[in-house]
């Protein structure tokens, strides 16, 4: 902080914000302050970095999905809206959508990966009049449809 004229001040910081880890640059210039204030109003400012207002709340996968899948939505054609939400039901969430997104590593999603090349895709085939369809696994390919 330092002293510009009678009652200007420019206050400068340089502070890690805990949400991104990268250092923030404060730079201001307060006028008709004291020196007192215009050192309360850098802590001030110090603080409102470090410790937000709003607290971000836990986030569970599932929650975010939804919350995702309303906007995606809106720009998208109704079979795309389909087959997203689709692989979200029966693919994703049922693995991984109690994690909470903050906790939820590369590894969690790699196993998921792997599991699911494992497992492969099932795909329903039309059957004779008798047996109306049946489910066909088939394994994961480039030419896969999910």
């Amino acid at each position: 902080m330092f002293r510009l004229d009678q009652a200007t001040y420019c206050v400068r910081a340089k502070v890690v914000d805990p949400r991104t880890g990268r250092n923030k640059q404060i730079d201001r210039i307060l006028e008709g302050v004291t020196a007192h204030e215009a050192a309360q109003k850098r802590d001030v400012l110090i603080n409102e970095i470090k410790q937000p207002i709003e607290q971000a709340t836990k986030v569970r996968v599932g929650e975010f999905a939804q919350s995702w899948i309303e906007s995606t939505t809106l720009k998208l054609d109704s079979s795309t809206a389909k087959t997203y939400g689709d692989a979200l039901d029966n693919q994703i969430l049922p693995a991984l959508g109690d994690y909470y997104d903050d906790v939820l590593t590369p590894r969690d999603v790699q196993r998921w990966i792997d599991n699911a090349l494992l497992r492969g895709w099932t795909s329903e085939k039309r059957g004779s009049k008798r047996d109306k369809t049946k489910a066909v696994r088939k394994p994961y390919t480039r030419d896969s449809p999910r």
